[in-house]
């Protein structure tokens, strides 16, 4: 009797044992966050994901990457104004918003949602790559990038909004309200943030991009960001009123700061 019992438990154990192995599997369809974070091929694809979700290339099309919407997408913004004409009307269509269909949700011209959603993406690339185990010189160039995509969504939603909320890190579900529901900076804050990034990341990209490498950002990318940013605040310094406690607006005093640097800028890139 003992003998039958101990052969049960043996041929228990070992069924116990192949059934963890042929449940226990990774999922088929979908890819980890450890595997993405320990692949250099995946972090490209990552990164490469989040140029295509960069609203702000794509000359103001709310449809820029639906295989269902709109085709013309670096002709919407045109048909808006009086530069051409467009002869199809469905919706979402240039004509329908000249046409009266303009959307309280948005779409053209809304900067506002797409910007965050690409904003997210970036913040945990620029959080988790530098600490996974790949190439360190391909690291620092691509975590660059991703910081010049950043601040280049944030200079697409300051100069239409003035100041958004600064959202840095990626949020998690359960992060305090005040983390969840930011307020919005300051417009200058904004600016400032911009100019800082691109002079903490030029040295950390090439000067020049090969072929292969067209859409990638230079150094001189970097500068012609930095130079127009600048601009734009000093201008708006120059010309414009501090409202909502400096939520639009930058004061008067920062004028010819801002202008300089638009100079300095610009003047390295002819040189």
């Amino acid at each position: 009797m003992r003998k039958i019992i101990s052969i049960l438990i043996i041929m228990l154990v070992a069924f116990t044992s192949c059934t963890k192995k042929v449940l226990d599997k990774a999922p088929l369809d979908i890819i980890t966050d450890k595997v993405v974070w320990n692949d250099q091929a995946l972090i490209e694809s990552y990164l490469t994901n989040a140029y295509m979700g960069m609203f702000v290339f794509d000359n103001d099309n709310d449809h820029h990457i639906s295989s269902s919407g709109n085709h013309f997408t670096m002709l919407m913004l045109n048909c808006v104004s009086d530069e051409c004409i467009s002869n199809h009307t469905w919706a979402g269509n240039a004509n329908a918003f000249k046409q009266g269909g303009i959307r309280s949700s948005g779409g053209m011209l809304e900067w506002w949602e797409s910007a965050y959603s690409t904003i997210r993406v970036l913040n945990e690339f620029i959080q988790r790559v530098p600490s996974s185990p790949v190439d360190d010189a391909f690291k620092k160039g691509r975590v660059a990038e991703a910081r010049f995509l950043r601040a280049f969504a944030y200079f697409a939603m300051v100069k239409r909004y003035g100041g958004v909320p600064l959202i840095l890190v990626p949020q998690e579900i359960d992060d305090a309200h005040e983390s969840l529901y930011p307020k919005r900076a300051k417009e200058q804050e904004i600016y400032d943030f911009i100019l800082s990034e691109c002079d903490a990341i030029q040295a950390d990209l090439p000067p020049s991009r090969s072929a292969d490498e067209v859409g990638r950002p230079s150094q001189y990318a970097v500068l012609a960001l930095k130079s127009r940013a600048a601009l734009y605040a000093a201008s708006i310094a120059k010309f414009g009123t501090v409202q909502i406690d400096g939520v639009v607006g930058i004061e008067a005093g920062k004028t010819n700061a801002y202008y300089q640097l638009a100079y300095d800028a610009s003047d390295k890139i002819i040189k």
